[in-house]
């Protein structure tokens, strides 16, 4: 389309990733872009993240228990794209995302091995959309806590648009479900747990390592929720590569030895371990959304389980 033209003309190509030669050179392809494959696969992505909605695949038996058809039901998740393509600050978490995406497809894939989800308290850091967080309720999560920096009336409002009773501020006063909780946290703050609670069960982070400048207040809110002397918890995590070489550095930050400073123990008491899960160990009937939406094709995602307790990785 014209729109689609035009905002190929303005698109700025990271060199390293753009495969036409002449362009790297002298940017020789500019008067043909939209013949480009690059732009073409980059287009294609950005069309997902202007739709107001998307839907997002589960399988039936998770939606109806009683169901025992293989065959697969779409739930739809809105979008605030008015949001992402303001000028006004960051606004990542409005659309959904490939590590979104290949989270539920994980955590769908756990709970049918050894009921990974179900019964869980869930802690979820950068809730978004609320997409991850529905899912986790889907299967039967006992409560789920969202957290994000940002308002969290988009991810109620899809949770809302699926369950007919949330338990936001002004739901328990009515009595209504506790299945859901929102509260408002920045990474690296002091955990509120007095709306917490007891440590969770499991702690869920998708697309945590996007801004390179919050690895650390990521990393100490890990080690405050995994390392808590009471925690027996277990992390989910699934990012995607973009930096490897500053990414290493950030788990191995994450899983070192606590390390002592005159006497008195500095980060986590106790060591976060890590096991990374090969795509390869996914059968391919678990990949439910990933050959559905464009951008959960990149093999460059990846899902790392963290926990202190070694048992935790028998999954």
């Amino acid at each position: 389309t014209a729109a689609q033209r035009r905002h190929s003309s303005q698109m700025s190509i990271p060199r390293q990733n753009c495969p036409c030669k002449p362009y790297e050179k002298n940017k020789a392809c500019r008067h043909r872009l939209r013949e480009c494959t690059y732009v073409k696969r980059r287009i294609e992505i950005e069309s997902f993240y202007r739709m107001s909605y998307r839907l997002v695949y589960l399988p039936s038996s998770a939606l109806q228990p009683s169901s025992t058809a293989p065959s697969l039901s779409p739930i739809r998740i809105y979008q605030d794209t008015s949001q992402y393509y303001s000028s006004k600050g960051d606004s990542t978490g409005n659309v959904i995302w490939g590590c979104g995406l290949r989270m539920i497809d994980t955590l769908i894939w756990l709970e049918s091995k050894n009921k990974f989800v179900s019964g869980k308290r869930i802690l979820e850091l950068g809730t978004g959309t609320g997409l991850v967080a529905l899912c986790a309720g889907i299967l039967k999560a006992r409560h789920v806590i969202c957290t994000d920096r940002k308002s969290l009336d988009l991810a109620r409002k899809n949770i809302e648009g699926y369950h007919s009773t949330i338990s936001g501020d002004s739901a328990r006063t009515k009595g209504e479900s506790k299945q859901f909780s929102f509260t408002q946290y920045c990474w690296g703050d002091k955990l509120p747990w007095d709306k917490i609670g007891a440590p969770p069960d499991l702690l869920t982070i998708a697309d945590g390592l996007y801004f390179e400048d919050n690895f650390t207040m990521l990393q100490k809110t890990i080690q405050e929720v995994l390392g808590h002397p009471k925690s027996k918890a277990i992390g989910l995590m699934v990012y995607k590569e973009r930096n490897p070489a500053n990414e290493e550095k950030f788990f191995n930050s994450l899983s070192a030895e606590p390390s002592s400073l005159n006497g008195k123990i500095v980060g986590s008491k106790r060591r976060i371990l890590l096991n990374w899960l090969s795509l390869s160990e996914y059968p391919k009937s678990a990949l439910i959304n990933y050959d559905k939406h464009v951008d959960a094709r990149d093999p460059s995602l990846k899902a790392v389980l963290m926990s202190c307790e070694k048992s935790a990785f028998a999954v």
